[in-house]
């Protein structure tokens, strides 16, 4: 649920959209809102699926090259498994933050528990 999400997502689609583009809309206001909030991961969501769509195993061992921003060539099998954990460290910081705010939550957090993938 953030811009790195979707920054990755578009690495993965090959979509010309850069970190910096995708981080402005944060930074300078154009994410207003909750709802807003959750467009982002959204379009990150659909951008991954849309990849992994036609994805072959190839596809996933390519290497991804962040040019001189970082100095590593994950794979875009690893790029998508830190986008997945990314996105839980945030859903976990949340849910804490929630808690220790005294709002209790009403509804299953664990996956094992959850109707996901019945």
């Amino acid at each position: 649920m953030s811009s790195v999400e979707l920054h990755f997502a578009n690495v993965l689609i090959g979509s010309s959209v850069d970190f910096k583009q995708t981080q402005q809309k944060m930074e300078t206001g154009q994410v207003k809102t909750v709802d807003d909030l959750f467009g982002i991961s959204e379009e990150a969501t659909r951008k991954y699926r849309q990849y992994l769509a036609r994805a072959t195993p190839d596809d996933l061992a390519a290497k991804v090259d962040f040019g001189s921003r970082f100095s590593m060539k994950p794979s875009k099998r690893k790029l998508i498994t830190q986008a997945v954990t990314h996105s839980m460290r945030h859903w976990a910081q949340i849910s804490t933050f929630l808690r220790q705010q005294g709002r209790k939550p009403d509804w299953v957090h664990d996956f094992l528990m959850s109707s996901a993938m019945e």
